[in-house]
Parts: C-alpha cells; structure tokens; sequence
C-alpha cells in the first residue's frame, strides 16, 4: 500500500469519530511554538508507550466538524516514546489558523482524536521578526540585504546563504542557522555589524561565525 493510500486510509476512518470529540474526556495535550526552529510542536503525556498516533490539523475547522479535502492541512503518524509522550514537530507559519487534534489509544482508554488545540500563527510571529518558510533550500545573493528585521529564523532545509544576502542590516540582531546549512558566503552578513548568529555546537554556522568574527550563540 503506498504512503498515499495509507495516510487517504488514516484520514477518512478518523473522520467517521471527529463526531464524536465533544463527548469524550480530553488528553493532555500541548501545543508549543518554538521560533528558534521554526516549530509547532504536539505532545501529550497521556499516551501508551508503543502505540501509534495520528496528529491532524485542520483548517479554521471546530474540532467536531469533520474532515473534508479542503480541510486538511496535515497528517502524521508517530510512536510514543517510552515515557508515553509524543512529539511531532512541523512547520509552524506555513499554517493559517487550525485545529490540531491528536488520536490514538490513550491511557484513559480513549481511542478517538482530542483537540490538542488551536494554531494561530500570526499572534505569535512579532512583525520585527522573519521566520523563513520550511521549504525554503536556500537564501540568495542579497535576498534580504538591507532588510529592517530584527530576529531572522532560517528553516532547517536550507542548505546555503548566498552573497550580500543578509548585507547592509543595521537592525539585524540575531539569525538562527540551522544545521543542514552548510555553505555561507563570506560578504553574507557584512554591514551588518550588530548579528549574533543562534547555531547548533558543532555545526558549520558555527565554524563560520567564529572564523568571521560574528558573535555566536549555542542553541541546545
């Protein structure tokens, strides 16, 4: 059965107890943003350890209304570790306002999705500050040069920083690089006097930070 037809499967026998959500007691879920890495991240404390659960979300839907094509903005399917909590992480800003809902076999002995919450991705993104899309691979020359951000946050699929991109910033205090970025120009930052560059220890964002100068912090 391709991966396809597998999450079709997923999706359309979740939809036939959506229904049922408001009478069911809730898990303890928690939605996280996470702007250093871009992330939303659902967990829930009250899973079984082994089992299989399937995150949704929703588009501007309530969590009893159904899924429909148009609706569905994600599925994913991931094991609760063995402290029985799930973490999926995904893109955040990608997401216009949804519903997430989490389902599978709780501890409680539920088996049909909760709401694990609503995502409303501009309440929670400061104007001052660029999270980058997650399918973004990589930065041109001078993309951004001269931009008035303060606080850039580059998605964890780029893999390069272009010439001049981030050049002449004076406002610029802070960049997340992540780890899969393994080639940045030389003239990347400059004018850009100001920039402390957020990076994994280790990683090549790093190695460039302290062979150029620029202040680095270590993001664990």
């Amino acid at each position: 059965m391709s991966d396809r037809i597998r999450k079709r499967a997923i999706v359309w026998a979740l939809a036939a107890v959506l229904v049922m959500l408001a009478a069911l007691p809730a898990a303890a879920a928690d939605l996280v943003y996470i702007p250093a890495i871009d992330t939303l991240s659902v967990s829930s404390s009250d899973c079984v350890p082994g089992n299989m659960y399937s995150v949704i979300v929703l588009r501007g839907a309530s969590a009893d209304s159904g899924v429909t094509g148009a609706g569905l903005l994600f599925i994913d399917q991931v094991t609760a570790d063995r402290r029985g909590e799930v973490f999926v992480a995904f893109v955040g800003p990608e997401f216009p306002d949804c519903v997430v809902l989490l389902g599978g076999e709780f501890a409680a002995g539920v088996s049909s999705p909760v709401t694990a919450g609503t995502w409303s991705p501009l309440d929670r993104v400061p104007k001052d500050k660029l999270v980058l899309p997650g399918m973004l691979t990589r930065v041109e020359a001078e993309a951004f040069a001269n931009c008035t951000f303060t606080h850039v946050y580059l998605g964890d699929r780029v893999t390069s920083i272009g010439e001049n991109a981030f050049s002449g910033s004076e406002a610029l205090t802070y960049i997340f690089i992540p780890e899969s970025v393994t080639s940045i120009a030389a003239n990347a930052f400059a004018g850009s006097a100001g920039v402390t560059i957020g990076c994994r220890a280790g990683s090549y964002a790093q190695q460039f930070a302290e062979a150029n100068g620029i202040p680095c912090r270590i993001v664990d």
